[in-house]
C-alpha cells in the first residue's frame, strides 16, 4: 500500500514556500515546470501540480 505525502510536515511546507517563490519568479509559459520541479527537488514528489497549488493556497489562508 502507498504512502501518501503528508502535507503538514515541515519538510513539504518549506518545498511549498520555495516553489510558490520560484512560481512568481518565472515567466508564464515556465510556471508549471518550475513548480513541479522545486517541489520535487525538496520532496521527490513528481506530477501533482493541482495538489501543489491546492496546498499553497491552503497555507497562504491560514498563515
Amino acid at each position: 500500500m502507498k504512502k501518501g505525502l503528508d502535507w503538514n510536515s515541515e519538510q513539504v511546507k518549506i518545498a511549498l514556500e520555495k516553489a510558490k517563490a520560484a512560481y512568481e519568479q518565472v515567466p508564464k509559459g515556465r510556471k508549471i515546470q518550475t513548480l513541479e520541479k522545486t517541489f520535487a527537488a525538496y520532496t521527490g514528489v513528481f506530477r501533482c501540480y493541482d495538489s501543489i497549488k491546492k496546498h499553497i493556497k491552503y497555507l497562504d489562508e491560514n498563515v
